[in-house]
């Protein structure tokens, strides 16, 4: 299977250009249109982790995960086959997780029905359960730039972060309006600010961000790795469904802790104060 679709070729700033990408499997298809209109820049199989040599320095063992979705430093391995084979990518998962430290998450066929149904997304549902599903007019995208927001509502508001530091060791942090390509950087330097001065709990709410990208998702994840080095923590408020459909898409709903509420949010990072 052969269509027109958007992967990260590494070139500068998001303009990508048309490629042929073979997938494996219409379920693999649908999931790389998902990421396009996210705008969540992605690669098809461009890494093999060898996982062992036999004496003579051949390989043994090896796992090629379907995508890697380079702004957030996520592979995801898509696979709707029989229970044995699962078990058998679960293992090499793990052992990539454990050797490199990469974040390897595996979409089995019930995530891709349980994203099918949340979402409204009968076609990914159809590709999932092994039937091909026809391309009619929808062979990629027409525009080259990565920055489409189509699944999430966007408006012009204006962006801010207020830092309420309610301990030494513990901050709230608001993002209001959009999180993006553009306000990343100074989100990240926020964070990061916070943990040198020596915050260890950090409860991240997006209850009032409007817009959410794979840019400023890489920067959680960032801070996230940072705080779990230090022994500390990042939870997150994402009351909106627009911003959780991103977490759950990129299967980032199972690295986060995610709240509904701040006042749901409080008791765990209550401990902190």
């Amino acid at each position: 299977m052969r269509i027109f679709l958007r992967p990260f070729d590494g070139s500068q700033g998001r303009e990508h250009t048309r490629v042929v990408v073979p997938f494996a499997h219409p379920v693999e298809r649908e999931l790389a249109r998902l990421l396009d209109q996210l705008g969540v820049a992605w690669a098809y199989e461009p890494h093999t982790f060898v996982l062992e040599r036999d004496g003579d320095g051949n390989v043994r063992e090896a796992f090629t995960p379907d995508f890697f979705l380079p702004e957030l430093g996520v592979y995801l391995e898509c696979t709707v086959m029989r229970q044995a084979l699962t078990t058998r990518k679960r293992r090499k998962a793990r052992k990539v997780r454990e050797r490199t430290g990469a974040i390897v998450e595996i979409l089995l066929k019930r995530d891709f029905d349980r994203l099918a149904r949340r979402w409204g997304l009968p076609s990914l549902s159809a590709a999932a359960d092994g039937r091909d599903v026809s391309d009619g007019g929808n062979s990629g995208t027409e525009s080259s730039s990565m920055d489409e927001r189509p699944l999430m509502s966007h408006t012009e508001t204006g962006y801010r972060v207020d830092v309420d530091q309610v301990s030494s060791a513990a901050a709230i942090v608001a993002v209001v309006g959009d999180a993006d390509l553009y306000s990343a950087p100074e989100l990240r330097d926020r964070l990061n600010t916070l943990i040198d001065g020596g915050v260890r709990r950090v409860l991240l709410d997006l209850s009032r961000t409007t817009f959410l990208d794979s840019m400023a998702l890489g920067v959680l994840l960032s801070v996230k790795k940072r705080l779990a080095a230090l022994g500390g923590e990042l939870e997150v408020v994402v009351s909106s469904s627009d911003i959780r459909r991103i977490f759950e898409i990129t299967m980032l709903d199972r690295v986060f802790e995610l709240h509904a509420s701040r006042a749901e949010a409080i008791p765990s990072t209550g401990d902190a104060r």
